[in-house]
């Protein structure tokens, strides 16, 4: 719903006062890891993520502070209440998310 994974970075630098300074913003991650291939961009991404790039250019490290993990909300309208269909949709979603 929203990107909510940079808020947590922010926090984290802010408590070891540093701060990031963000060169590129983009609608989404896939085609970072190309962008900042060559260059000393630092890109910000979900360990499992990784598993899904090719990360043959690209140095990978942990970040030098601790990261909260990110939390997923499953959110729905109270009409749709005990609708088969979509109980066994949001069951399907929380056994992907897990």
């Amino acid at each position: 719903m929203s990107g909510g994974g940079a808020a947590e970075i922010e926090r984290a630098l802010t408590r070891i006062r540093e701060r990031r300074r963000i060169a590129v913003r983009l609608p989404h991650w896939s085609v970072a890891p190309q962008l900042i291939a060559g260059t000393d961009l630092i890109l910000t991404v979900a360990s499992r993520v990784l598993r899904r790039i090719d990360t043959a250019n690209l140095v990978v490290v942990p970040p030098p502070f601790e990261l909260p993990g990110i939390t997923f909300d499953l959110v729905w309208h109270q009409r749709t209440l005990g609708d088969p269909a979509l109980d066994w949709l949001r069951g399907q979603v929380q056994i992907a998310a897990a």
